[in-house]
């Protein structure tokens, strides 16, 4: 994961081999060679310039992927993505159960299916309380939204009667990164803002959520 100096630097090195790899070409387009050896040479020629390409939009999008200004992540992403590939990791966004009331004990269910239908589609789900990657709360939040290529949103009103504004601020950085997410809204959800139209959406039943949401997962990350 490079910093913005490091990536200029590689940068510059593929774009020098670049302009090598084309002025070949272009000298070998203008050679003598029989026909059949120079377009044997000219198509391995295309293949090094489109590799060469290739690796600059992905240092590129690898920079973009991966801010400078979240340095303070990259050993424990890592560390992270060793088992949990980012094109695999999903992050899920939610309020959280506080204790063992009824509210908190459906919430728990409607979260677990989520989880299970992640699982079941080969991708592996998070959320920021599983562990500890940076003492502050924000930060440890940030780590999880860097580290995951997707994002699942459950939009509810049932648990507490309210647009719960982390759920919405964490959609939104991961929406403002381009990563798709998915919003699972209950049914009976009733605090709509006009900015969550036209998301990507599913709606769920908060008595029977399991089918709903497996189906709607699978949708989603397949």
């Amino acid at each position: 994961m490079p910093d913005i100096e490091s990536t200029l630097k590689f940068l510059n090195q593929l774009c020098r081999r670049l302009d090598r790899a084309e002025e070949d070409r272009r000298d070998l387009l203008q050679s003598r060679l029989p026909q059949g050896m120079k377009d044997e040479q000219d198509k391995n020629a295309l293949q090094q310039i489109s590799t060469l390409q290739r690796n600059q939009e992905d240092l590129l999008r690898e920079l973009i992927r991966y801010p400078p200004h979240s340095v303070e992540h990259f050993a424990n992403l890592d560390q992270f993505h060793q088992t949990s590939p980012y094109e695999k990791s999903v992050f899920v966004m939610t309020k959280f159960p506080e204790n063992k009331s009824q509210l908190d004990t459906e919430l728990a269910r409607v979260i677990q299916a989520v989880r299970d239908s992640v699982a079941k589609v080969g991708f592996k789900s998070h959320m920021a309380c599983d562990k500890t990657y940076n003492p502050m709360l924000w930060r440890n939040v940030e780590f999880y939204l860097l580290a995951c290529s997707k994002g699942i949103a459950i939009v509810e009103s049932q648990h507490t009667p309210e647009l719960n504004p982390n759920v919405t601020m964490e959609w939104g950085w991961m929406r403002g990164m381009n990563r798709q997410v998915l919003f699972l809204i209950e049914r009976s959800f009733d605090k709509r803002r006009a900015d969550l139209s036209g998301l990507i959406e599913a709606p769920f039943d908060w008595n029977n959520p399991e089918t709903e949401i497996e189906n709607a997962v699978k949708k989603f990350l397949l």
